[in-house]
């Protein structure tokens, strides 16, 4: 039971980890849209 507690605790932190790598790309994307204008 609590290998599996850790186990989801680790999926949890990866997508909050993945959430703000994909916020991250957009905003870097958004930029350069921006400066290629």
């Amino acid at each position: 039971m609590a290998v599996d507690d850790l186990y989801q605790q680790q999926i949890l932190v990866c997508l909050k980890n993945f959430s703000t790598l994909k916020e991250v790309y957009q905003k870097v994307i958004m930029i350069s849209y921006q400066c290629g204008k």
